[in-house]
């Protein structure tokens, strides 16, 4: 499945962190581009859940999706949203090195309120990949059974 293919994966890793790269970084790109980062924390949502079920698919002690359906994705929900919560911590570093030593001073009411747009994004891009994910394997699983069907 593309989802948890390591060649997807480290795509979208890389594609992210140069996304990243230029947009946190970039004084130029956050103020004179609108709301770039919500395709970015959409991205990096369905990226986190990739990373999830990559790192746990084969893990059936720890989470087994067909036996704990909902434990599964409050899990994988979870994981998303922490690493969200990671990311926005770098942002507020950020924003806050830009404030002391560049003289960039952005309202508190600004950051608090994109702090939690950024969460929300990264939420609904979670949701998105669990469901993509899950289309996918269903899709997988239907294959698999009906060619080995078809080879018995």
């Amino acid at each position: 499945m593309w989802l948890t293919d390591k060649r997807f994966i480290l795509f979208l890793a890389f594609f992210l962190f140069i996304a990243e790269i230029f947009a946190l970084h970039s004084t130029w790109a956050r103020l004179n581009i609108p709301n770039i980062d919500i395709p970015l924390h959409l991205l990096g949502g369905v990226m986190s859940i990739a990373i999830f079920f990559y790192l746990f698919e084969d893990r059936a002690d720890l989470f087994d999706l067909e036996k704990n359906y909902p434990v599964t994705i409050i899990f994988a929900i979870s994981f998303s949203m922490f690493l969200g919560v990671l990311i926005e911590f770098y942002e507020f570093g950020l924003d806050y090195f830009h404030k002391h030593f560049l003289g960039i001073v952005l309202p508190t009411t600004f950051l608090t309120k994109e702090s939690l747009k950024d969460l929300v994004n990264d939420f609904l891009g979670g949701s998105a990949g669990i469901f993509i994910y899950l289309k996918a394997k269903k899709k997988y699983l239907i294959k698999l059974s009906k060619t080995r069907n078809v080879n018995l």
